[in-house]
């Protein structure tokens, strides 16, 4: 095999390792920083009954 043929494999393996390790990286980072605003949103989450009832207009003057 030529050289500059190994050298191009060689560069085009290496950038493809380390975009991978950024990726991975990554994911893991969006994975940790998901699960804190998850266990953030359990604590102070209220059932869609309860949320429906605060939300409602007053019934002002009504039949």
């Amino acid at each position: 095999m030529k050289t500059k043929l190994k050298v191009k494999i060689s560069l085009v393996l290496a950038t493809s390792i380390i975009i991978n390790i950024f990726l991975i990286w990554e994911v893991f980072r969006l994975r940790d920083e998901n699960r804190k605003i998850t266990n953030q949103g359990t604590s102070n989450s209220q059932s869609l009954e309860d949320y429906w009832n605060d939300n409602q207009p007053s019934e002002k003057g009504g039949k």
